[in-house]
């Protein structure tokens, strides 16, 4: 029992090892208690981590991302800006299509 527990501990026999069954029954508790301890404070490390990540990804993709009043009066001129671009370039394409369509020499003066 003491070698299966020395080896799942990953603790290694060692030169000093517990004789008595007390003392053997001792050190594989504190042997298991040094292993709960390292995964408890991995996992808590990992899951805060990973919770900043997930927060940080989330907010990113669901535009809810801060900013400034000067971002935002900078992005609602670039809103306004492309609504009037797209009004001009469907104004642009109503009035092509309006027009007659060229022949190929009168397409060649214009080159």
């Amino acid at each position: 029992l003491w070698w299966s527990a020395a080896t799942m501990t990953t603790v290694g026999y060692g030169d000093v090892l517990p004789v008595s069954p007390g003392g053997r029954a001792v050190a594989i508790i504190v042997m298991l208690i040094g292993i709960s301890l390292f995964g408890i404070s991995t996992g808590v490390i990992a899951s805060l981590v990973s919770e900043k990540f997930l927060n940080a990804s989330t907010e990113q993709t669901q535009g809810r991302v801060a900013v400034g009043p000067e971002l935002s009066e900078e992005l609602s001129a670039l809103r306004r800006d492309v609504k009037q671009l797209r009004s001009q370039v469907a104004d642009l394409n109503t009035r092509l299509s309006s027009m007659p369509e060229r022949g190929p020499e009168q397409r060649e003066a214009l080159v």
